[in-house]
């Protein structure tokens, strides 16, 4: 049999607070008739003084029945709680009403519920229904969580795949403006007269020897304007500084003469740096001249040739291509252009998340697969076209073939003629996609076929690229 604390404190006549180990009640009435309330809930009680008999009820229990008696709570011991559990139970003892927390993800929500589930009254409430949630709820929770996340991360993977494929497939957008011919005149004669764009250095300025001296005179002043004898006899100060100055003076004017002479040193080798940067540069507007003048005149073919070919050769390109060129005169070129395969740009299959959080693949066709490969084939011969003529001031036609591999065997899919002008034309249109790209084409004369799934077909090799050996 265990201990058992009871005491009875009297307040007024009739009323007194009573303290046990199952907490505080109060008692009311007279001897022989009390009413008590406390934590177990309402008691009557009846008895006859003297006698030690008595009757005891609950009063608050329906159909006069005993209310069942609730479990005891289960005692928290501190030391086994984490800190965080502990600052939450500190929160609440501080007055707050509750602690909430925001959870992004799964780890955080397990975590979290870890943290929090041992301790009294504690609970996660469902953001969506607002409901307290049993552990069980708790982790399918989290559940949902991750797959929502996988789901998310998927798609973004599969938005970006499909960015750099519209990247790829467009990567000639915008097509690059014509200059006309005045254009090249006038970069040739700013060529010509340009001047050098660095400034010349300024020579040191030599020490005047009436300047210096005064200069030193007003130094001198300067430091006797805070000293006793300034404020108390100027004039002694005025002639104490000049008295100094002309000790001074021969030391100074020769640290003067020998900063000049380290000065117009330094300007020497400025002046070495800044003319052979002035020659260099002179150089290379020569030779840029030159090589201006020679595509104007159009007298140098193989000056003409170097530069068709590297305006091909240098575009910045997203796949593996090739282009071969062959000048006949300086108004006209002949390209022939080795097209990417289309599994090399385009991907053959296609990928979608599910709602479970699943890929599902499928077969990229019809135009799917066909209208990105058309786009980028039309862009990529037209951007080809507008270089050779940015880079040919005197080119008037461009004539191009392209063909790619396809079953083991090269297809040609496309021949055009472009004129100049028609090519300043369709650049300042700005064509942006496909259909845009086939009007634009209806500017020169074009060869090509497209079936109703956008596929480009096959088309007869040009009869110029069979003739001629083009380097």
């Amino acid at each position: 049999m265990g201990f058992r604390f009871y005491r009875r404190l009297n307040i007024l006549p009739g009323l007194s607070l009573n303290l046990s180990g199952s907490g505080l009640s109060a008692s009311f009435g007279p001897r022989g008739a009390k009413m008590t309330v406390g934590p177990r809930g309402v008691f009557g009680s009846i008895g006859l003084p003297g006698t030690g008999l008595s009757y005891r009820q609950k009063l608050n229990a329906p159909n006069g029945r005993a209310t069942k008696p609730k479990p005891p709570q289960q005692q928290l011991d501190p030391s086994k709680l984490t800190p965080e559990a502990l600052e939450l139970m500190q929160a609440v003892v501080d007055g707050k009403d509750g602690v909430t927390k925001s959870l992004n993800s799964s780890e955080d929500v397990l975590t979290y519920w870890e943290k929090i589930k041992c301790l009294p009254g504690a609970h996660m409430i469902h953001p969506e229904t607002g409901r307290r949630m049993s552990e069980t709820q708790v982790r399918a929770f989290a559940r949902k969580l991750d797959r929502e996340a996988n789901i998310n991360r998927l798609t973004q993977e599969i938005a970006e795949e499909e960015a750099r494929l519209r990247d790829a497939v467009r990567y000639w957008h915008p097509l690059p403006s014509i200059p006309d011919w005045q254009s090249y005149a006038d970069e040739y004669e700013d060529l010509v007269n340009a001047p050098f764009p660095e400034t010349e250095p300024a020579p040191p300025q030599a020490p005047h020897e009436t300047g210096a001296y005064a200069d030193l005179i007003a130094t001198e002043r300067a430091t006797l304007d805070k000293s006793w004898l300034m404020r108390l006899m100027p004039q002694r100060a005025a002639r104490k500084a000049e008295d100094s100055a002309k000790e001074g003076w021969a030391a100074h004017w020769a640290a003067l003469k020998s900063q000049q002479e380290e000065s117009v040193h330094q300007h020497e080798e400025a002046m070495k740096v800044f003319r052979e940067r002035e020659a260099e540069w002179r150089l290379r507007c020569e030779q840029e001249t030159a090589e201006l003048y020679a595509l104007m005149s159009g007298q140098n073919h193989d000056a003409l040739m170097e530069v068709a070919c590297e305006a091909v050769n240098d575009l910045a390109l997203p796949f593996q291509a090739d282009a071969r060129v062959m000048l006949d005169d300086d108004v006209s070129v002949f390209v022939d252009i080795d097209l990417p395969e289309i599994e090399n740009v385009v991907p053959p299959v296609m990928r979608q998340v599910s709602k479970t959080g699943s890929i599902k693949s499928s077969k990229r066709a019809g135009d799917d697969l066909h209208e990105p490969y058309a786009e980028l084939v039309f862009g990529h011969c037209l951007n080809v076209v507008a270089k050779l003529f940015i880079e040919l001031p005197r080119l008037q036609t461009a004539t191009l073939a392209a063909y790619t591999r396809r079953d083991g065997k090269d297809d040609y899919v496309l021949e055009a003629s472009v004129t100049r002008d028609a090519m300043t034309e369709i650049s300042s249109a700005a064509p942006s996609s496909r259909a845009d790209l086939v009007s634009a084409l209806a500017r020169s004369t074009a060869i090509y076929e497209l079936d109703e799934d956008s596929m480009l077909k096959a088309i007869k090799e040009p009869d110029w690229a069979k003739q001629h050996e083009i380097t």
